[in-house]
């Protein structure tokens, strides 16, 4: 091989090489395996429920309020509504109404409209086990009579790190007017988990 051949040779591998470092430095030409990496990672970043650990970590959220709960035996807030199922957002049975009206006079109309009874109302407007009232300040960031996902950070029995968790209630009942900051379980059976956590958020 004669010096002019060499020579050429020599300029082939030389540009391959710069060619070659110049595509490993340019972003526009990175794998799509390390861009489907980071997609993945900005999916699980938003999963509010459920953030895994190799997820960015974010700045920890301050809290909105708190999980406290109401209706169950020795309630020191009792009352004579939620005692016996009836919430803010229960509904009166209207065609149960007429029927009423038809087979009473007007004294027992009067016990009906004002009445604490739950056979007047529609079964499934009434409160049950794991339903939620929200204090004033909360409210709006749920739509009466359907489900609400309450995010909350949970410190586990015996201390460690504290956890996110959710759980899900249908939004009923108002808390009293002066209260904020309060995501009020219905629990009459007195079961229900995380009592006292840290609300962190509301999510429709």
């Amino acid at each position: 091989m004669d010096v002019s051949t060499k020579a050429i040779l020599s300029l082939l591998v030389s540009s391959s090489f710069l060619g070659a470092c110049a595509r490993s430095e340019d972003p526009r030409t990175q794998s799509s395996e390390s861009v489907s990496v980071r997609q993945s990672l900005t999916t699980l970043e938003d999963d509010e429920c459920n953030p895994p650990a190799e997820a960015v970590p974010k700045r920890p959220q301050e809290p909105i309020g708190s999980v406290t709960h109401f209706g169950y035996k020795g309630d020191p807030d009792w009352d004579s509504y939620s005692g016996v199922g009836i919430g803010a957002f229960s509904q009166k049975d209207v065609e149960l109404r007429k029927n009423y009206v038809r087979e009473h006079d007007d004294a027992n109309l009067k016990g009906w409209d004002a009445g604490k009874n739950p056979k007047y109302y529609i079964q499934d407007t009434l409160l049950r086990q794991g339903d939620l009232a929200l204090s004033p300040d909360l409210a709006s960031q749920a739509t009466p009579r359907a489900s609400v996902t309450v995010k909350i950070s949970h410190t586990p029995e015996g201390g460690g790190k504290a956890e996110i968790r959710c759980f899900s209630g249908r939004f009923m009942d108002k808390t009293a007017a002066d209260l904020d900051g309060r995501v009020d379980v219905f629990d009459p059976n007195k079961t229900a988990p995380y009592i006292g956590d840290p609300v962190l958020k509301l999510i429709k």
